[in-house]
């Protein structure tokens, strides 16, 4: 155990004192090696930490908006205002282009010569870091021009049944960066990592507006990437066009739920459920209700077998 020095702490001090100009020295040496250092030195984690050399050097804090946090050096008593400020322009300068080549769909996206709906849409994509609810939009998408369209296409962006997304930024590296810039907004840590899941994850892990950010879609008690609820919302509404379909477990596995959980999913994707002998059966609900497939409905235009102007064909000698 140690015993309080005789004269009081003054030695103590003394040799701390003594000590300070070859810190100070070291510190400087240590700025300039961090400010000189190359761009592959330095990485960003999970957790919104700023590494150099694997060391925690700052943290991410709320910016002006989603894509621009801002860099807040880790405190360091030896580190003195001018020195840090220099730490810190390095590590914000690092970040942007960080930012700018792990999102670089969406950054060329808002940068790119648009009309004022496609620009409108492009900013409104850049609030939901890459993805947002199709009827959020729905005012933007109604004044997009056919060249608007093409232009929107050919950066990526997906109009989707129910979500405008770009693809890009459904991919699990992506999606991981999305997750802590949203956490970097709120000021709290990540509640969870989403990224590759072929199905859907509880949803209550984590706030509806961090699953937003992050790409997904709350679906019920479930969430799931956007893309993937589009393919799934897609085949079921192919499906029911035929009339009512039942679970299988196929469909469970894809929806990564069973039971009330996955019929809330369906009804968030616009299908309705009700019993019958066989056990539960859905249906598409409103915009979604079943129809004959198309083939069929070809064939009654024409005049087809099935067409209920067969029988006058044949009356006036048709065959």
């Amino acid at each position: 155990v140690a015993r309080p020095a005789a004269d009081g702490g003054e030695t103590e001090r003394a040799l701390l004192a003594a000590a300070q100009p070859a810190l100070r020295r070291d510190i400087a040496q240590r700025v300039s090696a961090l400010v000189g250092a190359a761009d592959e030195t330095f990485r960003l984690d999970d957790d919104g930490i700023l590494r150099w050399n694997r060391v925690p050097v700052a943290r991410l804090m709320p910016g002006d908006d989603l894509l621009r946090p801002r860099v807040r050096v880790l405190p360091n008593d030896l580190l003195e205002g001018p020195e840090r400020e220099r730490v810190r322009a390095r590590l914000a300068a690092w970040l942007d282009r960080y930012l700018r080549q792990q999102l670089a769909p969406l950054f060329r996206l808002i940068e790119a010569d648009l009309g004022s709906a496609a620009r409108g849409l492009a900013f409104q994509l850049s609030e939901g870091l890459g993805s947002l609810s199709r009827p959020a939009a729905a005012a933007q998408i109604e004044g997009l021009s056919p060249d608007d369209r093409a232009t929107l296409n050919r950066h990526g962006v997906r109009f989707g049944l129910d979500t405008v997304y770009l693809g890009a930024l459904t991919r699990p590296r992506a999606v991981r960066l999305r997750a802590v810039l949203w956490a970097a907004r709120s000021g709290d840590a990540v509640p969870c990592l989403p990224g590759g899941e072929t199905s859907s994850r509880d949803a209550r892990e984590a706030p509806a507006g961090f699953w937003n950010a992050a790409g997904y879609r709350v679906l019920g008690d479930r969430a799931m990437r956007a893309d993937r609820a589009e393919i799934l919302a897609a085949g079921l509404r192919k499906q029911a066009r035929k009339g009512e379909f039942p679970v299988t477990a196929e469909l469970e596995a894809r929806c990564g739920c069973t039971g009330p959980e996955l019929e809330a999913m369906l009804r968030a994707l616009g299908f309705r459920a009700r019993q019958g002998d066989q056990g539960t059966l859905f249906r598409a609900a409103g915009r979604n209700s079943a129809r004959p497939d198309r083939a069929q409905a070809r064939r009654k235009t024409a005049g087809g077998s099935d067409s209920p102007f067969a029988g006058l064909r044949k009356l006036v000698g048709g065959t």
